[in-house]
């Protein structure tokens, strides 16, 4: 029997998050915590596959409302892929991404913000300015500045977002068909 690598076995586990059910999230729990396991067994703690298992894990106990445990997670996938992947890693950046996601949807904007702009300062170290991967961070955080009522750095960040679209695509592919 052939074995599935990470992201096989991630996909089999979390299929399709809008149509899941509360107890199909359990069964998602479950079935991550055998490949975890397994993972740890075949792999040791600081390899990718454990931290991909991790991360779904991860968004696995958010979305069932378990928000101490998900930051809790991800902050160690944080730490697995900070010994393992170079600091530039787009991965690494997906944690941070993470992180201020989970705060953001808990309405603690502050910590939000700081995750999406350690994310953002990631990216503008070692990525050109007008790196859609720049975009996506300065996208996020004017989402949270939008939702903390503070309009005027959502409105900065959005112009950011605005800008490295401009570059990279025509105002053609912007236009709407008839």
């Amino acid at each position: 029997m052939a074995m599935l690598n990470a992201r096989e076995s991630i996909h089999m586990i979390k299929g399709s998050t809008a149509d899941f059910k509360e107890e199909k999230w359990k069964e998602a729990e479950e079935k991550g915590e055998i490949v975890k396991h397994i993972y740890l067994e075949l792999f040791g703690e600081e390899s990718e596959e454990v931290a991909d298992i991790l991360e779904q894990l991860g968004g696995i106990a958010h979305f069932q409302g378990k928000q101490d445990i998900a930051v809790k997670t991800i902050e160690k996938v944080l730490e697995i892929r900070s010994k393992i992947l170079d600091p530039s890693d787009p991965e690494i950046v997906r944690c941070y991404h993470n992180l201020g996601y989970f705060f953001e949807s808990e309405w603690q904007y502050e910590k939000a913000i700081q995750y999406y702009q350690t994310g953002l300062d990631i990216c503008l170290k070692y990525l050109d300015p007008q790196h859609l991967g720049v975009a996506e961070s300065y996208y996020k955080l004017g989402n949270v500045y939008n939702e903390k009522g503070d309009y005027t750095e959502a409105i900065k960040s959005y112009l950011e977002v605005l800008e490295i679209y401009s570059a990279h695509y025509s105002s053609e592919s912007f236009e709407m068909g008839d």
